[in-house]
């Protein structure tokens, strides 16, 4: 079916950045009208996210496993996104309660040095261009706000 959400996508943020973007004169506005386009470019690969999950799901209950905690089983269906949204939680938040233990055990610190380190590279939501950054309120000298004041 077209067009795909991904192409929406891209097609919504293209007009923002070679229409509406060179039209913006405010400083602050283009910075926040880039976050948008930014998110809107990660938002586009929506589709990365249940095999991140399930690869991320897996890898942390690995690490649980040699930290002696018994994992939740992964769900029946693959298809199923909450129930995999769900169960990727469960196994998160088994790791955040299980952390005092983790921390104490050598092997599994060491896993989960490992998982930190390689997950940020792998989640595909994140922005990985050079310069990204969150868009900040101007401040005039005396501290107050020089953004339009309905904001």
């Amino acid at each position: 079916m077209h067009p795909s959400i991904t192409e929406q996508l891209d097609g919504i943020r293209h007009v923002l950045a070679t229409v509406v973007a060179p039209a913006v004169d405010d400083a602050y506005v283009a910075d926040v009208l880039a976050g948008i386009i930014g998110t809107i470019e990660t938002l586009g690969r929506w589709a990365e996210v249940p095999a991140f999950l399930r690869d991320d799901a897996r890898r942390t209950a690995d690490l649980l496993v040699v930290a002696g905690i018994t994992p939740p089983s992964p769900p029946d269906d693959p298809l199923d996104i909450e129930a995999l949204v769900a169960h990727h939680d469960a196994v998160r938040g088994l790791l955040e309660q299980s952390m005092a233990h983790v921390m104490n055990d050598v092997d599994a610190c060491a896993a989960m040095a490992l998982l930190f380190a390689e997950r940020s590279a792998r989640f595909p939501l994140i922005n990985h261009r050079a310069g990204m950054q969150p868009a900040t309120r101007p401040v005039n000298r005396s501290g107050g706000s020089d953004a339009h004041p309905a904001r």
